[in-house]
């Protein structure tokens, strides 16, 4: 009691000088759930990120950047952040939760979200173009509505409640570090999720709709809604009167004091920490009031609750914590409690940790690795709101500084630079531990993602590199940053450890260039394995050195390094030389390798490199020559051109070659033992590789980069060295090798194509008894009984071995060997059934086959089997229940053949390797003979039977020369020639069929598609004749007669088609499905805009019916004649055109229609009755298919043997706009804000004037500029002049002006009014400087003027341009009229604009100047010019008499 009166004493004393801070309100504790109930007065808190708390919520208003407030103490509060829960009548129907409106005390209004037409929510995305949110979605509104009956009813779940937390309560790895403790809560609307969409999420979606906030986290500030659990955490806290209750005051008070005291407010010396005498301070009086408030009377408690708010203010001020010393000695420990908490956290930051990366490992006082330099880095830029401060952190012993990840994703190893580059922020955790990152990854790119100790192994781990990865105090992203002693620093330029750190260094260089060495003559490999020894006995004693506790003397440090840089570099002298010379260039990816080891470089066309099997010929030699400025020509040998760096720097990108040197090669030994990463002087990180190799699933390709460069992987090259005789033997006999190649090829595709149109009859299975089968390689588990093979019972299998291991002969490929006692029949048709399991089908896709009479001595059979000769990669990826077969000639007279599989196959078309070899199964297996063709085979049909006999008999002429590989141009020639007669039965038989299709269908009138009754006559009675002159035909026809009938059958279509009713140029049209099970519906436009080249994909075209509700000029198309008579359809809503069938760039719009920013032409297929079809160039027709996105499109062959056309998915009509459809173009409209300036471009033609609510406006051009006085460097504004035209033709930007003075919260719509069959254009077009941006489009350059609000803004480089925008490119805009011709200017926002980059001053002489804005505010004065602007924010300043853009 003494205690406490002396405290009460002191204390009213020490208040005589303290202002009383006793208000109405403050924020009191957190709520417990059972204290959440109707009209409590609540704040709710952000804790969706470690940074996140001091944030309240306040109201909001969609679509714009919606920040909470922060508040100066929790005595302060404001009514806009305080709000009122009232329980709703009915509990949630899901959940039978209780259900709370939440009211505004301020405003008294309630908090909404709102759904669009589509049933999805929307949500405010401050990320995505402003202006398209506002009129596209909510113009701007408020979440806030007036009353109940508007309102959503929320759920307030806690993180206590274990029953509905998992679906509607947060997570703890979400992308910000979400706070969810037990005392948090969400606040989320609970909804039946049937018809609703959530964001993305198609069908039900989540059924939930959360309140979220993410604040100072990465570069988002924001408030809004979202169905996600990582960014949805709240404290809800109640606000209390203290007057009311003095006691429940300093309670209140207390609660806002964490669980502990001491890891709250820990005393230390080192940055984070608070400093003794500030803590004793504070824990005298919060110690005092803890354990003396109960007996205190009212006034005393108003005493206590001041002095303890005032001793916690001063205690939680930033200066109360040791800061971060500029230019400081610190070591960076891990704070994580996994180690801590055992006494186990002396582990650290070393750099170089290995490699280019920066690690962690156990601490070591005397070394300069681990300590650390940090020095202020600031951000000057606008972009840097907070102010808050960067570091740089160096390294002292590797004199390199930390840096950031390759990529923005989790576990990425955080690299070092050379050069001071990197922005490090240190984010204060509390209780001395930061959270460590760069600027990039904590704030400029989300989600943030702090360094981390990976190998932590949680707690047991010793050392590990610094990755990417989310984590609060205590975690093993969490770190102390501890000051280094005084006599440490004194001892860093000690001469021991500057030589043991540049030992240190040397090790990083060479250590590892030995592993895996060769000895060996070839190109890469060590000549001697004292070249490798003498490496290794340096590295260990170097080794040696740095992991003493005590260093040697800096000269025995020194001599040691000296040792083995002169072993190291003699070593790499010798393996990293090429020698001038010519070279076949073998590929070491490990899953050719494993079985044939057989790929090259070579040329993929005649000036493209690419890669493919062996082959004799000049294309797969290079040339290798070492250039004395560094790096080495590549040189194909027959087309003596250069490889060249690739098409961009990334993976994927294919390389180029050029007829001159432009881009020297390089090449680099991965490992001493032959294999070369192959790259050229730009693209430096990646290495040349195979493009579209399928994992060895394909056999040729082109050439691309691929990053990194391993041993074994596509990037690893062998260097063969070729004799100079040899190359100019290969290039003196190269006409007959290219024969030979080409020969080989036609052969393999003539039996491929033959084999497959012929049913051939068999005998008696071959295999009768499981003895004559043998597996080389079989699974212990599910390969022992080959009898499942034979049994009958496709529910049984064999399967080779897949366990690793397991192999029994682990050298060989996997094989299955067959035994004939009576010898094979020369032609045998392989029959298999796929094991009978989904998931677990692996079948052959490439063989060797080879014959023997002794098991023993094999040869092998002329050509692999392909993936071609199974049937395709699409054909084998999924599971066949029935036989599949295949043809295998030439093993007459033998009585082993050995099926070698070297690649296999696997459900979903991938390939399958265990134990370096490709595995394969069979449900059932035998060999049969072939005695003969079917007669039921398509070889067999009179229109078909001549061509495919001259077909056998070319390829029986051709097998000898295809045995021996010496080619003759004569058989060659006949090959050709009676294979692409054999190629073209197919379409013989699709004319046919159309033919006699269109002579039944096709009608006489006046719509698209229909004919003169005249023409149409003149074509029925020649195609008539020609179908009875070739079904008349009693035997085979011959191949030139067949090509007789089609040549004429061609010939009359083509005469017909002349006289088609076709579509009229610049006239609209309206294009309708014909298909008579969904009547009614239009082709329109699947969104605003195009795809635009270079950014992300837009809307694929869809079917809707007209009264959609979509823009009625989506409905109209242009169909214009290109010079090859087929049509290019436009869209005239938003100028697209039709997408690509494949090679979009995105592999799901495969076929699919898209809008496109290039035309695409269609054949217009006549099909009668008015009705045709659009065939693409490749084959394919656009059908109407509900499989597709419900009323989506897809690009779809039809069925041409066997034609049916009208009134089906693939028919449509096109009628005139004008005649048949005025009433679609009446209007299309924005929302824009009264006063509002924007340049718009719409891709159909409209009227003059437009209108915006009840008035008329019209659009001006841009005729000129105001600059400043001084030159035209700096634009100040825009001079605009009316449109003096009825029109404004399609695709060109005008600005329109909205009535009135500017007001955000006002709009009303600018509507158009489109002119029937007027001009359309989705081109880029620039009048005067005024640039057209019909789609998104991303800038290219710095100083863009784009019109926002009522001004002109700069934007910069990569800045999004919405679609249907303009741009302003300064330095084009001239000034065309005199000044009273002016109808308009527009300022240009701030100091102005530079005009140009090429303007710009850049001051080099020395001189000393003042520093002004352009407003005239002196900023320096007297400094170097030279660096006169250095360290101040963006923007334009005045240098002496100069302006002077600082970027």
């Amino acid at each position: 009691m003494k205690r406490l009166k002396i405290f009460l004493l002191a204390l009213a004393a020490m208040l005589l000088a303290v202002p009383s801070t006793f208000a109405q309100d403050m924020i009191g504790r957190v709520l417990i759930p059972d204290e959440i109930e109707d009209g409590v007065e609540v704040v709710f808190e952000a804790r969706s990120g470690t940074t996140s708390k001091g944030h309240y919520l306040v109201p909001f208003t969609y679509g714009k950047t919606n920040s909470c407030q922060t508040i100066s103490s929790i005595l302060e509060v404001p009514d806009e952040i305080i709000w009122v829960l009232e329980r709703a009548q009915v509990d949630n129907a899901v959940t039978g939760l209780p259900q709370y409106y939440i009211k505004n005390k301020k405003t008294g209004k309630y908090l909404n979200f709102k759904w669009d037409t589509n049933n999805s929510a929307v949500y405010p995305n401050p990320v995505d173009d402003p202006d398209m949110w506002i009129n596209k979605y909510t113009n701007g509104e408020s979440a806030l509505v007036d009353d109940t009956t508007k309102a959503k009813a929320f759920c307030i779940v806690s993180n206590s409640d274990e029953e509905h937390k998992g679906q509607y309560g947060s997570n703890s790895y979400g992308s910000s570090q979400s706070d969810w403790e037990p005392t948090t809560y969400t606040v989320v609307n609970i909804f039946d999720a049937t018809g609703k969409k959530n964001m993305n999420s198609d069908g039900g979606g989540y059924g939930r709709v959360f309140l979220a906030n993410e604040f100072e986290v990465s570069k988002f500030n924001i408030t809004w809604f979202s169905q996600y659990q990582d960014t949805n955490v709240w404290d809800i806290r109640r606000v209390i009167e203290r007057n009311a209750s003095p006691k429940d005051a300093v309670e209140a008070l207390l609660d806002n004091f964490g669980s502990s005291i001491e890891s709250d407010y820990r005393v230390g010396t080192d940055p984070g920490f608070v400093s003794e005498e500030i803590y004793n301070e504070f824990y005298e009086v919060y110690e005092n009031v803890l354990s003396g408030y109960e007996t205190m009377n009212d006034d005393q408690l108003r005493d206590a609750f001041n002095a303890l708010f005032e001793a916690k203010t001063k205690a939680e001020k930033p200066e109360s914590k040791v800061q971060i010393e500029d230019g400081g000695y610190y070591y960076i420990k891990t704070a994580y409690t996994a180690f801590t908490d055992v006494d186990n956290g002396n582990f650290a930051w070393v750099a170089p940790y290995n490699s280019n990366i920066c690690g962690w490992k156990a601490f070591k006082a005397n070394d300069n690795q681990f300590i650390w330099q940090i020095t202020k880095f600031p951000d000057e830029s606008e972009s840097n709101t907070s102010g808050r401060m960067y570091y740089a952190f160096r390294n002292v012993g590797s004199n390199v500084y930390l840096g950031k990840a390759e990529s923005h994703s989790d576990s990425q190893p955080v690299n070092y630079t050379k050069e001071k580059e990197e922005r490090i922020f240190a984010g204060d955790l509390g209780g001395g531990q930061f959270n460590i990152g760069s600027k990039h990854d904590y704030y400029d790119v989300y989600p943030p993602r702090p360094y981390h100790m990976e190998n932590h192994q949680d707690g047991n781990g010793t050392a590990g590199k610094l990755v990417l990865w989310n984590g609060g105090s205590g975690s093993a992203s969490a770190w102390y940053i501890r000051r280094v002693p005084q006599e440490e620093i004194d001892h860093i330029a000690d001469a021991s450890r500057v030589a043991v750190d540049s030992l240190r260094m040397a090790i990083l260089e060479y250590d590892g260039i030995t592993s895996g060495a060769v000895v060996g003559e070839g190109v890469g490999c060590a000549h001697s394995q004292d070249l490798i020894d003498n490496v290794d006995t340096a590295l260990a004693k170097a080794k040696a050195i740095v992991a003493a506790e005590e260093f040697p003397a800096a000269e025995e440090v020194d001599a040691v390094r000296k040792a083995l840089v002169e072993a190291g570099d003699k070593f790499n002298n010798e393996v990293n030389v090429v020698p001038d010379g010519y070279y076949l260039i073998r590929s070491n990816m490990q899953d050719y390798v494993k079985n044939e080891n057989d790929i090259y470089l070579t040329l993929y066309n005649d000036t493209t490199p690419g890669w493919t099997h062996r082959e004799k010929t000049s294309a797969q030699l290079w040339k290798v020559t070492k250039l004395a400025e560094g790096g080495y020509a590549l040189q194909n040998v027959k087309n003596k051109m250069y490889m060249n760096k690739a098409a961009n720097s990334s993976n994927g990108s294919l390389v180029n070659m050029t007829k001159e040197l432009e881009t020297p090669a390089q090449f680099k030994a991965i490992k001493a033992n032959g294999q070369w990463g192959i790259f050229n002087s730009v693209d430096t990180d990646f290495g040349y590789d195979p493009n579209g190799h399928g994992n060895s699933l394909f056999d040729e390709g082109k050439l691309q980069i691929w990053s990194p460069r391993q041993e074994n992987g596509g990037t690893s090259w062998t260097l063969i060295s070729v004799s100079e005789e040899e190359v100019n033997n290969v290039v003196a006999s190269e006409e007959q090798n290219e024969l030979n190649i080409n020969f080989k090829k036609k052969f393999e595709e003539a039996r491929r194509l033959y084999n497959a149109a012929t049913n051939y009859t068999v005998g008696e299975p071959i295999i009768k008894d499981v003895s004559q089968i043998y597996a080389n390689n079989w699974s212990p588990n599910e390969g022992a009984h080959l009898e499942n093979m034979i049994d009958g019972d496709k529910n049984t299998y064999w399967n080779s071995t897949w366990e690793g291991g397991q192999e029994q002969t682990p050298g060989e490929p996997h094989s299955l060997r067959i035994y004939s006692e009576a010898g094979f029949p020369d032609t045998v048709q392989v029959s298999y059934v796929m094991r009978q399991n989904d998931s677990w089908h692996r079948v052959p896709a490439r063989m060797r086959i080879q014959v023997s009479n002794d098991a023993e001595s094999w040869t092998t059979l002329p050509n692999d089997m392909t993936l071609a000769d199974f049937g395709g990669q699409s054909y084998l990826s999924y599971l066949h229940n029935d036989s599949l077969t295949y043809i295998v000639n030439g093993i007459g007279g033998y009585k082993y053949v050995r099926f070698q599989t070297l690649v296999s196959i696997n459900n979903g078309g991938d390939v399958y390797f265990a134990n370096n070899h490709a595995v394969f199964g069979y449900a059932e297996y035998n060999l049969y003979p072939v005695t003969g063709v079917d007669e039921n085979s398509s070889i067999h049909k009179p229109s078909h039977k001549g061509v495919a006999f001259e077909l056998f008999n070319a390829i029986q002429a051709a097998k000898d020369e295809y045995n021996s590989g010496n080619a003759t141009q004569a058989n060659y020639d006949k090959l050709v020639a009676a294979l692409e007669a054999f190629k073209n039965l197919s379409n013989n038989d699709s004319t046919i069929a159309m033919a006699r299709y269109n002579v039944e269908n096709l009608t006489e009138g006046d719509r698209i598609g229909e004919f003169p009754a005249a023409a149409l006559q003149t074509y029925e009675s020649a195609a008539t004749a020609l179908l009875a002159e070739y079904d008349g035909a009693e035997s085979a026809l011959s191949g030139a007669k067949i090509k007789e009938i089609i040549g004429g059958l061609k010939d009359a279509y083509a005469t017909l088609y002349d006289n088609m009713v076709k579509p009229a140029d610049k006239m609209w049209y309206v294009i309708n499905t014909a298909d008579e099970a969904r009547p009614g519906m239009s082709l329109t436009a699947g969104g605003s805009h195009t795809h635009a080249a270079g950014e992300g994909y837009s809307y694929f075209l869809t079917k809707e019916y007209s009264a959609a509700g979509y823009y009625e000029s989506w409905f109209h198309w242009t169909l214009t004649k290109d010079e090859n008579g087929r049509f290019v359809p436009q869209n005239v809503g938003n100028g697209g055109f039709f997408g690509p069938y494949t090679g979009s760039g995105k592999s799901d719009y495969d076929y699919r229609p898209i809008s496109w920013y290039t035309p695409k032409s269609f054949t217009i297929v006549p099909f009668g009755d008015g009705q045709v079809g659009f065939l693409t160039a490749e084959g394919y027709y656009v059908k109407n298919n509900a499989a597709w996105f419900a009323d989506g499109m897809t690009y779809t062959k039809a069925d041409d043997s066997a034609p049916s056309f009208k009134n089906t998915s693939f028919a449509w009509t096109v009628e005139a706009s004008e005649e048949n459809h005025s009433d679609f173009a009446v209007e299309e409209y924005a929302d824009f804000e009264n006063g509002r300036v924007i340049a718009i471009t719409i891709p159909y033609e409209y009227e003059v004037p437009a209108t915006y609510g009840d008035e008329e406006v019209t659009p001006y051009d841009i005729v000129g500029k105001v600059t400043t006085d001084e030159g035209d460097s700096i634009v100040t504004a825009y001079k605009l002049k009316k449109v003096s035209t009825e029109t404004v033709k399609g695709g060109k930007p005008v600005v329109y002006i909205m009535p009135g003075e500017y007001n955000a919260s006002e709009t009303s719509a600018l509507s158009f009014n489109p002119v029937m069959n007027g001009s359309v254009s989705a081109e880029k077009d620039t009048v005067n400087g005024l640039i057209s941006v019909p789609a998104t489009w991303t800038t290219t350059v710095d100083h863009y003027g784009y019109f926002l609000a009522d001004s002109v803004v700069d934007e910069p480089k990569n800045t999004t341009i919405g679609y249907k925008r303009g741009v302003i490119l300064p330095h084009l805009v001239q000034n065309t009229v005199s000044d009273d011709e002016v109808d308009a200017i527009v300022y240009v926002k701030g100091a102005g604009m530079l005009n140009g980059i090429k303007n710009a001053e850049i001051i080099a002489i020395k001189q000393f100047v003042n520093v002004y804005t352009t407003d005239g505010v002196l900023v320096r004065k007297h400094v170097d010019a030279a660096n006169a602007t250095a360290g101040l924010k963006k923007g334009v300043y005045v240098v002496g008499n100069k302006k002077v853009l600082v970027k």
